[in-house]
């Protein structure tokens, strides 16, 4: 598993990012004493390695895969299921998940870890420079953008409308108005844009795609790279649109880390990061430790 640290905020908070050759989805863990299976363990207690030495002992992992803008907290009654390991190294040591706890988002207390996995979604964090609140959040193109919105707007059929639009919005709605413009955020990690097409040719979802661009254009238009028709959608631009728009300096929005999911290799031309884009089965995954206020 390659590692790749990256300290923000002065050191705040630390993330970790795994990529290739190790597997970071270790799908439902449902045996006896939700340890894992022979295959299941290798990343479970490579969670709890690079926890211990971040120096947190408990870790969440919501589910994203619905991207439906919705924030966890620890005492959620979602987080059903404790897993721990066999080994003395990590005793008292706990991931905790749950077959109900999908969501995007958390609010997480100082001293505690998040474990996300991720198919080249981009990774959102807000700190209050004052308040030393932290939200941390998967931010896929359906988490930044309301589909059913978007449908509604182009005329087109649609589904229920959510409560919040993003999960911008979500994560904002956890400071004081007054702390927003003071509001420290990164958006990392991702597939670059000229990978992430969204074209109005394409023959099943040409119609849909169209009035996600519209939407955007509307919104964060430098989100689009290149021609519009193209759908080429930057997930950084757009979610540093979104912060700015709503009051965000620029200035305080840290987007360079240089990481393209899709296309980074290293000096053997071998891919770092799984991407769902390439085709890859397997997924990355992200430890975020929030180190105090």
């Amino acid at each position: 598993m390659r590692l790749l640290p990256l300290p923000l905020f002065g050191g705040k908070v630390l993330t970790f990012i795994s990529g290739t050759p190790m597997n970071a989805a270790t799908g439902p863990v449902r045996d006896r004493w939700n340890r894992g299976t022979a295959e299941q363990r290798p990343i479970i207690e490579r969670i709890f390695w690079i926890a211990q030495r971040a120096g947190v002992r408990k870790i969440y992992q919501p589910d994203p895969h619905l991207s439906n803008a919705k924030c966890l907290y620890p005492d959620s009654p979602e987080f059903t299921q404790k897993i721990t390991s066999a080994k003395k190294e990590y005793f008292g040591m706990e991931l905790w998940r749950g077959p109900e706890a999908n969501a995007d988002a958390m609010l997480l207390p100082p001293w505690m870890g998040f474990w996300q996995v991720l198919a080249d979604c981009a990774f959102l964090i807000m700190r209050g420079a004052k308040s030393g609140k932290l939200f941390v959040s998967h931010y896929g193109l359906a988490s930044s953008s309301d589909w059913e919105r978007a449908l509604q707007e182009a005329g087109l059929p649609h589904g229920e409308l959510r409560q919040h639009e993003s999960v911008i919005d979500v994560g904002l709605s956890h400071f004081d108005q007054e702390e927003w413009p003071h509001l420290q955020c990164a958006v990392i990690f991702s597939i670059g844009a000229i990978n992430f097409k969204h074209p109005v040719s394409h023959p099943e979802f040409g119609e849909r795609n169209r009035a996600l661009i519209q939407y955007i254009q509307k919104r964060t238009p430098e989100a689009l790279i290149g021609e519009p028709d193209f759908g080429q959608i930057s997930l950084k631009m757009r979610a540093k649109g979104q912060l700015i728009r709503r009051g965000v300096p620029a200035k305080n929005i840290f987007t360079e880390d240089g990481i393209d999911t899709f296309a980074d290799v290293d000096e053997n031309g071998q891919y770092k990061f799984f991407s769902k884009r390439r085709g890859d089965k397997e997924r990355d995954g992200l430890m975020l430790v929030h180190h105090g206020l």
